[in-house]
């Protein structure tokens, strides 16, 4: 959560789940007391994706929920250190699979390589990691 001077005033955490119906990932985020009401830059950030600003400002009021609009959550991040890069690339192709075993993979990696959670690093994830390659570090 940024101010208007784009100063950072508060890190929170939170649960996001996929919604099968819509398609998208949604989530509660409970900011506490100690955020007062006014203008806001928000940026979200999950295990395997880049740091990304929600569009907009926003205003956001105490004691009510504030409904945002969809962020785009660019996959990849790995390492999850807020770039993609070869660190990552290293860990998706030490965890690839499609006929024989992966050559270099803790479960912590698999689990992270899995860019599209069906419960392996295969192709699907390879092709996705190359398609976001591009956006090389989250906001």
């Amino acid at each position: 959560l940024l101010n208007a001077s784009n100063v950072v005033v508060a890190t929170k955490s939170g649960t996001i789940r996929f919604n099968t119906t819509s398609g998208m990932y949604e989530g509660t985020i409970d900011l506490g007391t100690g955020i007062t009401q006014g203008v806001y830059q928000i940026k979200v950030k999950s295990d395997q994706y880049l740091r990304s600003r929600v569009p907009g400002i926003h205003t956001l009021t105490k004691e009510t929920i504030n409904v945002l609009p969809e962020a785009v959550l660019i996959a990849g991040d790995i390492n999850n250190d807020n770039r993609l890069n070869i660190l990552d690339y290293n860990i998706l192709e030490g965890c690839y699979s499609d006929l024989l075993p992966a050559k270099d993979c803790t479960t912590t990696n698999q689990a992270l390589a899995d860019l599209n959670d069906d419960s392996k690093a295969d192709q699907v994830d390879y092709n996705l990691f190359l398609k976001e390659i591009s956006n090389r570090v989250g906001e």
